[in-house]
């Protein structure tokens, strides 16, 4: 079956293409995914996606929790009452919420911590200038 899917991605100077991104259309990608600030491919049939879904909503233990605030909401208290709503419903479906954040983002941190999130690891990202 021959589908052709239009693709619409809101630009963004934020926004890059992997560099297996053609490859990957080729390919059949159906769906993408932003992920530091990258498009990366999300699935290749709506099936798929699906299955991928299902199969993490009933199977992962551990649920990244994130929250990006627009700067003129910033330090009213809105992100602490979004993520622990959050955390209470996935503590009320026995999902287990972890929190990642890179040391310079001081905001970030003391939100975590305010929230009960203890550090227990770190890891090294890697960034291509420009």
């Amino acid at each position: 079956m021959d589908v052709n899917y239009e693709w619409t991605f809101f630009h963004s100077p934020e926004y890059r293409r992997s560099p297996y991104f053609d490859a990957t259309v080729r390919d059949g990608a159906q769906g993408f995914d932003l992920y530091n600030h990258m498009l990366l491919p999300m699935f290749y049939s709506q099936l798929e996606y699906r299955e991928d879904y299902w199969q993490n909503v009933e199977r992962a233990g551990l649920w990244d929790v994130s929250v990006d605030t627009l700067e003129p909401f910033r330090r009213q208290g809105y992100a602490g009452l979004c993520v622990a709503y959050v955390i209470d419903q996935m503590n009320r479906e026995r999902r287990r919420p972890v929190w990642g954040a890179v040391e310079s983002n001081e905001a970030s941190l003391r939100l975590a911590s305010k929230l009960g999130f203890r550090p227990v690891d770190r890891i090294i990202v890697f960034e291509r200038p420009g």
